[in-house]
């Protein structure tokens, strides 16, 4: 493992030690311990780990971001840190800056498709979405007569239905 990379895990290790330990999780029904674990994450730059300086991120290698995930992942804290480096990585593909906040991608189910219609808007529906109600914005694959194109849509203007996944985390 490169230095650079044992720093950032180091980084995200201690975040998560810190502020999403087992005990504060289990005692906090509520999950208030959310967003100061976001905050955290989120001031040393994990969530947008693969985005480029230039589009709003850290600038991270590939290997750096897998690092943050294999310590978020040895915690199973439920947050999408996943889906936002994911989102981040697409937004990143089609040169479309990242805004902060939490992310996902979507469509998460190959047979689900959005369009990109030739008024410039999105038609469709994307089931099983890990974390959509969470989410303040997607990442999406459109297809349309230009093939396919990366669009950045904000979640505020999209109708969410709620369900949950066998983790407890919201999977929409």
């Amino acid at each position: 493992m490169a230095e650079s990379e044992n720093i950032v895990a180091e980084t995200a290790e201690k975040i998560f030690a810190d502020l999403a330990d087992a005990q504060t999780i289990n005692h906090d029904k509520q999950g208030a311990w959310k967003a100061p674990l976001w905050q955290a994450l989120t001031e040393a730059g994990l969530p947008l780990s693969w985005v480029p300086d230039d589009l709003g991120g850290s600038g991270a290698s590939l290997a750096e971001g897998f690092s943050v995930l294999n310590v978020a992942g040895r915690h199973a804290i439920a947050v999408p840190l996943a889906e936002t480096m994911l989102a981040g990585w697409l937004l990143t593909q089609g040169k479309i800056a990242s805004p902060e906040g939490e992310m996902t991608v979507l469509p998460a189910i190959p047979k689900d498709r959005v369009t990109f219609n030739a008024d410039g808007s999105l038609s469709g529906r994307a089931r099983g979405v890990p974390f959509a109600k969470d989410a303040k914005h997607f990442a999406v694959l459109a297809s349309g007569n230009g093939g396919i194109s990366i669009a950045l849509v904000d979640a505020a203007k999209c109708r969410i239905e709620s369900s949950t996944g066998l983790g407890g985390d919201h999977n929409d």
